[in-house]
């Protein structure tokens, strides 16, 4: 299946154009206009008729909001009978993927169901924030892994003595893909949540980072507690830098403030959501995989 052309949403122009470009297919924009009530409508251009479409569409900032552009432009697409393919670089509401505390609703499966319900036929996504949220969807969902290009980058910054840490145990599997890609070995410490409060505690382990430079490596960088709590543990370790590294870079409530004053030397995303510390260029990555399922 060829792609005929991409269309990116507002706030999404610079890695659906690069997308594009590397495709060598056209670019189109959809227009969201917006009324003074808040509500909005979707005005989709001529020509996409039983076409096949790459739509991107970022879900950051104000992910409801987007949620529902995203549910609506799609819904534009395919009355047009096109192909929907989706690349949504973050999936927000990612993280509500199971009922962790009785009485939830796992979020993601009802976003999955009115996805599919909207029109869309496959979806390609960025490290999404859990594995098991995969199985929630019905509909093909290409989920590709950050750790390469961000290995490439943090190779380039020229560090001896390197050390790679996970804030938990749950990401010690992608901890370990980028020391693979860098030669380092990876470490994990214990974290703790209340699902009732969301508070983080944090056990410290036994660890020699004496002299070295540590990236700590997250899918995602939200308040930052997390990544604070290890910055703290691994100077207190004697760590000669602490650099942040995650795929999606929100950085909400003075995130950034709250993980440098912790002790880490530098924050380093994808610009899968913009922010000043997105330095690694997500668009190649997704060019590779929707080249594949040309």
């Amino acid at each position: 299946m060829g792609w005929d052309a991409v269309i990116g949403s507002a706030g999404s122009e610079d890695i659906a154009k690069g997308i594009a470009n590397s495709l060598g297919i056209d670019y189109a924009s959809m227009e969201i206009i917006k009324f003074k009530d808040g509500e909005f409508k979707v005005r989709l251009g001529h020509g996409f008729e039983g076409k096949n479409l790459i739509f991107v569409h970022r879900l950051f900032p104000d992910p409801s909001q987007k949620m529902l552009e995203l549910i609506i432009s799609c819904r534009a697409m395919k009355n047009e009978n096109a192909h929907v393919h989706a690349v949504l670089p973050y999936m927000s509401y990612a993280r509500q993927d199971k009922e962790f505390v009785n009485g939830e609703v796992v979020t993601l499966r009802v976003l999955a169901q009115v996805l599919r319900e909207a029109g869309v036929d496959e979806i390609t996504t960025v490290d999404i924030h859990s594995a098991e949220g995969l199985k929630l969807f019905d509909m093909k969902v290409n989920n590709r892994s950050a750790m390469p290009v961000l290995a490439q980058y943090a190779k380039s910054l020229k560090l001896d003595n390197v050390l790679v840490a996970s804030p938990d145990y749950g990401g010690i599997e992608r901890s370990r893909e980028f020391a693979r890609e860098i030669g380092a070995e990876a470490v994990a410490f214990e974290k703790f949540r209340d699902r009732n409060t969301g508070e983080i505690s944090m056990n410290d382990i036994d660890i020699d980072a004496s002299g070295k430079n540590v990236f700590v490596i997250d899918d995602m960088i939200a308040t930052g507690g997390s990544i604070a709590k290890v910055s703290t543990l691994l100077k207190k370790h004697g760590a000669k830098k602490v650099i942040a590294i995650a795929t999606h870079g929100l950085l909400v409530d003075n995130a950034e403030e709250r993980i440098l004053g912790a002790g880490a030397d530098e924050i380093i995303t994808t610009n899968t959501i913009l922010n000043p510390h997105s330095k690694v260029d997500i668009a190649p990555l997704l060019y590779e995989s929707l080249k594949k399922e040309a």
